[in-house]
Order: structure tokens, then sequence, then C-alpha cells
């Protein structure tokens, strides 16, 4: 950890780093007749180590920071917590294979780097349970390229897009359930059938409840019957943005209960949702 005494925290994102640099250190090569694919490990860290003192220098420099900041990296356990509650989360990637080196480099990291892995929890909530509690003091960042980090409140350096920003609790709760609309078929969850970004955002800037009517047929070969059709409300003041989501879930044809593990799979962790006693996931619930 550098500067152990300094009120600046750093807490990068050790996946997304580890993988850039092991990444780059490939190498291949054509014999001609066949191909070979090699890495030098020796490089893959030195060029970690290039990388993470490149991002403290960016955000001392875009903050004005007066001291070098506490570092820590956090990186995912090889158990993750979403799949007990959602078995195809992430099961696309099971094929997918690290860089070369990548296990190997990341082993020296921890020997030289203040790192953070807690079992069953992806590298995201460490990050987002380690930015929103009290275990680790000042100031804390997260550093990272990854542009999913707006469900956490918090302060953020986004080393791709060059951008520091702020996200509070009223905006990381919106992202969320965005995020629960959405989906994220990458990460294996759909949200809710029917439901992309737009028209996402279009509901969560006025929620509606949905509803399920009666009308009877007026003409035609049906004349006389009754048929259900779904239609807008507006919310009644004791409901809650929750009941309005699900009732979008429910005309899609999906209950209260998958509408709840979208929700749960799309939420990175925040400090109440982790019991540090027992050390396990507080999955989501609405309040």
């Amino acid at each position: 950890m550098r500067n152990a005494n300094s009120s600046v925290a750093l807490l990068i994102d050790g996946d997304m780093a580890l993988y850039m640099a092991t990444t780059s250190a490939e190498q291949e090569i054509n014999w001609g007749e066949f191909w070979t694919l090699h890495s030098d490990p020796e490089e893959a860290y030195s060029l970690f180590k290039v990388n993470i003192q490149k991002l403290i220098m960016e955000v001392s420099e875009k903050l004005k920071l007066e001291e070098e900041p506490r570092v820590y990296v956090a990186f995912t356990d090889a158990v993750n917590w979403r799949k007990d509650i959602l078995e195809t989360y992430k099961g696309n990637r099971k094929e997918k294979r690290k860089p070369l080196c990548y296990y190997l480099v990341r082993d020296r990291v921890v020997e030289n780097y203040e790192t953070l892995q807690v079992p069953t929890l992806e590298g995201d909530d460490v990050l987002g349970i380690w930015a929103t509690s009290p275990h680790i003091k000042g100031r804390k960042i997260i550093v990272s390229g990854d542009k999913d980090f707006k469900t956490i409140p918090g302060e953020f350096w986004d080393y791709l897009r060059k951008k520091f920003f702020t996200i509070t609790e009223e905006q990381a709760d919106y992202f969320h359930m965005l995020q629960t609309l959405m989906g994220d078929v990458t990460d294996g969850y759909g949200g809710c059938p029917g439901m992309g970004e737009g028209r996402a955002e279009s509901f969560l800037k006025e929620p509606w409840i949905w509803h399920q009517v009666e009308r009877e047929m007026k003409s035609g070969p049906r004349k006389g019957q009754l048929v259900t059709e779904w239609k807008q409300r507006p919310m009644e003041p004791e409901e809650t943005l929750w009941d309005a989501v699900v009732s979008c879930f429910a005309k899609a044809g999906k209950d209260a209960a998958y509408a709840l593990v979208q929700a749960q799979v799309a939420r990175i962790c925040r400090s109440s949702e982790w019991d540090f006693k027992n050390r396990k996931v507080i999955p989501w619930t609405p309040s």
C-alpha cells in the first residue's frame, strides 16, 4: 500500500487492469506451418505496475491531490454468489479463456500490493462495499474503465473515457432500477422482456402502474365477450417505484419473484448488503 497516512484511497478495479496488462503482453508468432502464442510474465507484471502508476498520476493531477494516495486493488473470487440466485449468470463466459500469465501475475500483484479479494464476491462488489463502508478511512475513489459502476454512490475515475464523476445515492438507485429493467445479456440476465434502454428511461422519468381491466367486445364475432387488457394508470400515494417496476414485469408475463432476481443480480453490493461478521451477501430487497 502506498502512503499509508494519505487521506485519499484509490480502489482500483484489478480485474480490468490485470486483464489489460496480461493481454498486452501476449505475442503471436507465425512459424510458417503453425502459430504459437506466448507471454512473458515479467513483461506482463511490468505493464501492470506501469499502468497502476499511470492511474495514480491521472487521478492525482485531475483532483490536484497534494499527497500520493493509498492504493487498494480489488479482484474477483472464483466462486460467485449470484450463481446461487440465477444459474445462468455469466454462463456464456465459461469458454472464454483468461490471458496467458493472468493468474501467475495476479499472485505476484497480491504479494506486492494491498489487495482486496473476498470469498463469493466479484471485484465490482468488493469495490462497492469498501467504497461505501467506513472500513477504509478518508476519501475513496473507484478507478475503473467499466461504465457499470453507476449503480454505486461515490466518486469515480473512468480511465478509458478520461472522465471523473460523482454518483449520488439517488442516482445510484435510479441506475440500479434502469439496469434491472434493461438486463444485461452479456452477464446472463434478461431484465424485463421488451424493455430496452429507451423505454426503461422513459418509464423511470415518470413511472406508472400497469394493471388489467376487462372490456366487453361491442362488435364482431366476439361481440358480448369479456376480454382482458393491460392499461396504464398513475401511481397511488402508497405505491412505490418497485410496485411500478413489478407491474412492468407482470405485463411482460413475469412474476414478482422473477423481477426480484433480476434486481438482485443487477445490483453491485454496497456495505449495507454485506454481512461483515458472517462474510456473506445480503441480497437486495425493496424497502
